[in-house]
C-alpha cells in the first residue's frame, strides 16, 4: 500500500464526477482498514480525500453512497486521532453498522490509545439494529409492520460481540437476567403477534383481516427468498446456478404452468399462487418479480391501514374514559405484541412460575457456549449465568449439522435406523452434558420442573430432550422440556376438556410407513370415540387436501388436532416441508393458510416436518428457523405442536403416539409437554426390556406380539377396553421390521428415535 499510494492518491483526485469520485475514496478507505498497519501520514491523507469526496458527492443520486463512504471514513479517522460521526443507522445498511461495531469492538482489543469503548459502540449498534427493525420500543407499533421474522445475521454477530464482551467481566447475577432479555429482540416475535391474534378472536370470528394480511406477507417473503437461494441441481455445472423456476427470470403464468413437478418447480409455483391470491385481475407483468413488489407494496400498505385504524379507534376509546391513563391507548396496543424492553423482560424473568425453568442459550463471537438459568428457589431467584470455553458452540453446531442433515434412509420404510444420526446425537451429548451440568447445578431436584429453552437462531432446532446433564437424560431430570418461542408466550390452554379432537392418519407405503402408526390411531379413536377423523372417504378430489377443509369447519372450537404420517422425502426449503397424507398427497404450510386455532391445546404432528430449513440455518446461523407447519400452528393459535426434529422409525412412533393419546386422553388437565414426556420415558423402558427379551423371540411375529400384550395391559390399567388394541403382529411382514428379531429390537430402541421428539410453546 505504501509503494502504490501515490498513483492511487492520483488517481482519487483524478475523478471529475461525483460518483466516481465517491467509488474510488471508499476503495481507498476499505482497502486501509483491512491493512494490518498503515504509515501514520498514508492514513491522514486518506480521511482528507474521503471528507473531500463525501462533501463533493452530496446529491440526491449518491446519497446511499456517501454514507457508505461516511461508515467506513468514521473507523479510519480514528487510525489518525480525529473523529468523524457515523452515518445514521437508517441510511446503512445492517451488515455495515455490524461490521462496524465489529471493527470498534477489536479496535479497543487491539489498540487501547485508541479510547474506544468496544462495549458501548456495540451496544449503540445493537440498539440500532433492533429499532430498524422492531420500532422503537414505546412507539404505536407502526414499523413494528415493516420487517419481516427476525433481524438476521447483522443481528446474531453484533449480539454475540456484545454478550461476549458482557460475559468476559465478573459473572453477575443480574448477567443472567439481561443475557436472556437480550435474546427476546433476535426472537421471530411477528409469531408472537400473530398468535396473540388468533387467540383473542372472539369465537366463531376466524381470522382477522389484519393478520391475515400479516401472515401472507410473511409467507409470500420466506418463499421469495427461498427462491433466491435456490440453485438448480439437476443441471451439472462447475458453479452454482440459480434454478431455473427464477420469480427473476419467468413470468407467474409460466411458474403456474410449471405446477409442482419438483421440489424446484414447486417453490416457484407457490410463490406465484401466493402473488395472486386475492387478485381479481392479475397485471401483466414481464417477470413475476414485479408482480411480488406489487403485491408486498399493497399489503404493507392495507396492513399499515388497519393498524392505524385499531390504532385509532383505541386512542378515541381511552379518551372517553376520564379515569383512564395518558399511555392508555399505548398499553392496550402493546397486549398484541410481546414485550420488548429488556427491563420489563427482566422483571418477567424474575417472576417466573416455581414450576418452570428457563434455559438461555447462545453463541458467543469466538463460537463459546453462553447460558443462563433461571428458577425459582427456596430463598428466592436462582439465576446462573455461564461461559464455556471457545468454539463449544461451534462444534455443538457443527454435530447439530450431522445430526440434521438428511440420510437415504430417510426416505424408506426403515426410516430412522442410520448409524451416522445416532453416532452424531452421542458427539452432541457429550459435548454438552459437562456444561448443561454446571448450569444446571443450583435447580432444585426435590420437586417436579419443566424446562423451558429459549434459544433463539441456529440452536433453535437443537434437540434437547435428547441431551444429558452430568450423565442424567434431561428428559429423567425434568417432567417436560419445551422450546419456547419468545419470553412471555402465551400459551396457556383454553378451559375445555380436550375433548374435541380432529385426527387425520396419512396412510403411507412409499415414501415410508405407517402400518403401526395407523394401529396406535384406531386404538386412540376405538378408545375415545369422540375423536372425529379427518381423512378423505373416497379419493375423487385427487390432490386436495379435505383435511383441512374438515379442520375449518370445526377450527373455531377444536381443542386438539392429530397429524400423523412421514415427513416430504423430497425438500430443499421452508416451501417444500410438509408430511405426507394417503394418496401421495402432501401437507405443506400454505395449506393451513385462514385456519385459525383459538381454543387449541396442541397441534400434533407425527412426523419430521422441517427438513432443509433447520439444517442450512447450521451453517448460516442467520435466523430463526421453525419448521414451515409448525410455525402456521402457532401462529393460528395453538398453545403447543408437537413435532420430530428428524425421521423415527414407525414403530417407536406409533408407541409414543399411542402412549401419549391415552395419557391426555384420560387425564386432559395435564399439559401436553409433561404428557409427551411421560409418553417417552415410559416408551424407552418399554422398549429396554423389549430389548432383553428379544433373545426368547422365536421370529417378528412373536416380538410384536409381546409389545401387543404390553399395549393391552397399559389399556386395563388406564381403565379402559384392552380389547380395543389394534394388534401390532398383523404386520409382522412390513417392510420396516424386515430381519429377525435381534436386529429389529436394537434398531429400535436406539435412543436417537426417542430423541427427536420436541415440544414448542408451553
Amino acid at each position: 500500500m505504501s509503494e502504490r499510494w501515490p498513483s492511487l492518491r492520483a488517481a482519487i483526485r483524478g475523478c471529475t464526477d461525483p460518483w466516481s469520485s465517491v467509488r474510488a475514496a471508499a476503495l481507498a478507505v476499505e482497502w486501509l482498514l483491512a491493512c494490518d498497519a498503515v504509515p501514520r501520514e498514508i492514513a491522514r491523507e486518506a480521511v482528507e480525500l474521503a471528507r473531500d469526496a463525501a462533501v463533493r458527492g452530496r446529491s440526491r443520486d449518491t446519497f446511499f453512497a456517501v454514507q457508505r463512504l461516511r461508515s467506513g471514513l468514521a473507523m479510519l479517522a480514528l487510525t489518525v486521532g480525529d473523529e468523524d460521526a457515523p452515518p445514521d443507522p437508517h441510511f446503512v445498511s445492517a451488515r455495515e453498522i455490524a461490521r462496524g461495531a465489529a471493527w470498534f469492538a477489536g479496535a479497543d482489543q487491539a489498540r487501547p490509545d485508541l479510547g474506544v469503548d468496544g462495549q458501548r459502540v456495540t451496544s449503540t449498534a445493537l440498539d440500532r439494529i433492533e429499532g430498524a427493525h422492531w420500532g422503537l420500543v414505546g412507539d404505536d407499533l407502526g414499523d413494528f409492520w415493516d420487517s419481516t421474522g427476525t433481524p438476521g445475521v447483522a443481528w446474531q454477530r453484533v449480539a454475540s460481540n456484545f454478550l461476549s464482551m458482557r460475559f468476559g467481566g465478573a459473572m453477575e447475577p443480574r448477567l443472567t437476567l439481561h443475557h436472556i432479555a437480550s435474546l427476546q429482540l433476535g426472537a421471530d416475535l411477528r409469531l408472537g403477534t400473530l398468535h396473540r391474534h388468533a387467540r383473542m378472536a372472539p369465537e366463531g370470528a376466524g381470522v382477522s383481516e389484519l393478520a391475515a394480511m400479516a401472515w401472507q406477507r410473511e409467507h409470500l417473503l420466506q418463499r421469495l427468498e427461498d427462491l433466491g437461494r435456490l440453485q438448480d441441481d439437476e443441471r451439472p455445472d462447475d458453479r452454482p446456478r440459480a434454478s431455473r423456476f427464477d420469480a427473476f427470470s419467468l413470468s407467474a403464468e409460466t411458474l403456474i404452468r410449471a405446477g409442482a413437478q419438483s421440489p424446484w418447480a414447486l417453490t416457484g409455483w407457490d410463490v406465484a399462487s401466493t402473488v395472486f391470491e386475492g387478485l381479481r385481475d392479475p397485471p401483466a407483468a414481464r417477470t413475476c418479480a414485479f408482480l411480488i413488489e406489487r403485491r408486498l407494496l399493497a399489503l404493507d400498505e392495507a396492513v399499515h391501514g388497519l393498524w392505524r385504524q385499531a390504532r385509532d379507534a383505541t386512542t378515541a376509546a381511552a379518551t372517553r374514559s376520564p379515569d383512564a391513563p395518558e399511555d392508555a391507548a399505548q398499553r392496550v396496543l402493546q397486549m398484541f405484541v410481546p414485550s420488548r424492553r429488556i427491563t420489563d423482560l427482566e422483571a418477567w424473568l424474575r417472576g417466573v412460575p416455581p414450576m418452570r425453568v428457563v434455559l438461555g442459550v447462545s453463541i458467543g463471537a469466538a463460537g463459546e457456549l453462553l447460558m443462563s438459568v433461571v428458577c425459582q428457589v427456596d430463598g428466592g431467584t436462582l439465576v446462573q449465568p455461564l461461559k464455556l470455553p471457545n468454539t463449544l458452540g461451534w462444534q455443538a453446531l457443527h454435530a447439530l449439522r450431522e445430526l440434521l442433515q438428511p440420510r437415504p434412509d430417510d426416505s424408506n420404510p426403515n426410516r430412522g435406523a442410520d448409524a451416522a444420526r445416532a453416532q452424531a446425537l452421542e458427539q452432541l451429548r457429550s459435548l454438552l452434558d459437562e456444561a448443561l451440568g454446571r448450569c444446571l447445578a443450583g435447580v432444585p431436584r426435590d420437586r417436579p420442573l419443566m424446562l423451558s429453552v429459549f434459544a433463539p437462531g441456529a440452536l433453535r432446532a437443537m434437540p434437547w430432550w435428547a441431551l444429558t446433564a452430568h450423565g442424567v437424560p434431561l428428559r429423567d431430570r425434568f417432567v417436560a422440556v419445551m422450546h419456547l418461542p419468545h419470553l412471555g408466550f402465551d400459551g396457556n390452554p383454553s378451559a375445555g376438556d380436550g375433548s374435541r379432537v380432529l385426527c387425520a392418519l396419512g396412510d403411507e407405503r412409499g415414501v415410508g410407513e405407517t402400518r403401526f402408526g395407523a394401529c396406535a390411531i384406531r386404538t386412540l379413536r376405538a378408545c375415545f370415540p369422540n375423536t372425529v377423523a379427518a381423512e378423505p372417504v373416497d379419493q375423487s378430489r385427487g390432490t386436495d387436501i379435505v383435511e383441512t377443509e374438515r379442520l375449518e369447519g370445526v377450527s373455531a372450537r377444536v381443542e386438539v388436532v392429530r397429524w400423523y404420517g412421514v415427513g416430504a422425502s423430497a425438500t430443499v426449503n421452508a416451501s417444500t416441508e410438509g408430511l405426507c397424507l394417503s394418496g401421495h398427497r402432501t401437507l405443506s404450510a400454505r395449506n393451513l393458510f385462514g385456519t385459525t386455532l383459538p381454543r387449541s391445546r396442541r397441534v400434533e404432528y407425527w412426523a419430521a416436518t422441517g427438513d432443509m430449513g433447520s439444517f442450512i440455518s447450521t451453517f448460516t446461523n442467520d435466523r430463526e428457523v421453525y419448521p414451515s407447519l409448525v410455525w402456521s400452528a402457532l401462529a393460528a393459535g395453538a398453545s403447543g405442536v408437537l413435532d420430530l426434529a428428524w425421521p423415527v422409525h414407525d414403530l417407536v412412533k406409533a408407541l409414543v403416539c399411542e402412549r401419549f393419546g391415552i395419557i391426555t386422553g384420560r387425564r386432559p388437565e395435564v399439559l401436553g409437554a409433561a404428557a409427551l414426556g411421560t409418553a417417552v420415558r415410559e416408551v424407552a423402558a418399554l422398549l429396554a426390556r423389549w430389548r432383553r427379551e428379544a433373545a426368547g423371540f422365536e421370529s417378528v411375529r412373536a416380538a410384536l406380539s409381546w409389545l401387543d400384550e404390553a399395549r393391552r395391559v397399559y389399556a386395563r390399567e388406564a381403565g379402559l377396553d384392552p380389547a380395543n388394541v389394534v394388534a401390532f403382529a398383523a404386520h409382522a411382514d412390513a417392510p420396516s421390521v424386515a430381519g429377525d428379531p435381534d436386529e429389529i429390537t436394537r434398531r429400535c430402541a436406539s435412543p436417537v428415535h426417542l430423541g427427536a421428539f420436541r415440544w414448542w410453546g408451553l
